[in-house]
């Protein structure tokens, strides 16, 4: 029996963007494929728009709920997929017309649990090449993590054996656990070169982090520390995951414009960074990011600088 591809379409009020995402995925060379779209309570066309492509095409399925969520969503077509892999798109992105030929061939071939590839990033003044390829090559300390799951395919026997799926009732990064989760388990994972994915965005990738909160991405990673999987990471890994958020935690906190913002999340963010004196042995030198001459800064600022910063900002409050 031939190998069939899952392609799993969280849909909610997308009527602008849904009609190139389902032309892009019908349209590709590999065939042998369905599309689970998941209506999540869609007030706009959305769903008339889904009915059309489904009337003309049996591949598209459509599966209507009241709004739970893009995790709920994802779920639910993890839990109807009738394909060998899974792969998921967002319903205002689009694929290149040879993307999943290129990717059921790289898992065929290698017997893959994960597989990643490279995207772009779309935004209404530029095309943005994301290389995720070099993560294989520098993170031969760990493993290569991405959030970005849809530049990422899943082989779906790997998902249910492991009961891998999104955490309910989380409203961000909710891709970043789900992405743990599946390293807990030491997935036999290759990546390609190609770009195969296009993410639109209408926002510049600066702003990301400005829309970001500190307290977030704290409140992320405590979470995930509860989770049963986190206990399947090594130390090192442990550690390495702690690098990822706290680089980013502190990354949101430089983006902060207003003052008062920084100085109220100022001490949140320095308790937080405690965490790092667990780095002081051998291994975090060993790390990714430690050896990333941009991170560099953060490494200092936490050795030598941290609380005499942290005392001026505060200083400079009062006064």
């Amino acid at each position: 029996m031939p190998t069939k591809l899952t392609i799993i379409v969280p849909v909610y009020n997308v009527e602008k963007y849904l009609s190139k995402c389902l032309d892009s995925l019908i349209n590709q060379t590999f065939t042998n494929l369905e599309v689970i779209s998941v209506n999540d309570g869609s007030t706009d066309k959305s769903l008339q728009i889904l009915e059309n492509y489904a009337n003309k095409d049996n591949r598209i399925k459509i599966i209507n709920q009241q709004n739970q969520g893009v995790s709920v969503a994802r779920n639910v077509g993890i839990d109807n997929a009738t394909g060998e892999y899974i792969l998921f798109v967002d319903a205002d992105d689009w694929l290149e017309v040879n993307a999943c030929e290129l990717i059921i061939k790289e898992l065929k071939s290698k017997s893959l649990d994960l597989l990643y590839f490279n995207y772009c990033v779309v935004t209404q003044k530029y095309k943005k090449k994301k290389n995720i390829i070099s993560l294989c090559d520098k993170h031969s300390s760990s493993f290569p993590f991405s959030s970005s799951i849809w530049a990422s395919c899943f082989n779906k026997s790997f998902l249910k054996e492991n009961d891998i799926y999104f955490p309910a009732g989380i409203k961000n990064a909710e891709d970043v656990l789900f992405m743990l989760n599946v390293h807990a388990y030491h997935p036999k994972y290759s990546c390609i070169k190609a770009y195969l994915y296009n993410y639109k965005t209408d926002r510049e990738l600066s702003a990301t982090k400005n829309n970001a909160l500190v307290e977030n991405d704290i409140k992320i990673y405590q979470l995930l520390c509860q989770f049963d999987f986190y206990n399947n990471f090594s130390r090192e890994e442990k550690l390495y995951i702690l690098d990822i958020f706290s680089k980013n935690i502190y990354g949101c906190w430089l983006s902060l414009k207003s003052l008062p913002d920084i100085i109220s999340k100022a001490k949140l963010l320095n308790n937080f960074l405690e965490n790092y004196k667990n780095f002081k042995d051998y291994k975090y030198k060993r790390l990714v990011g430690y050896n990333r001459i941009k991170y560099k800064y953060l490494i200092r600022f936490l050795k030598y600088f941290r609380d005499f910063f942290f005392l001026l900002l505060i200083r400079g409050k009062n006064v």
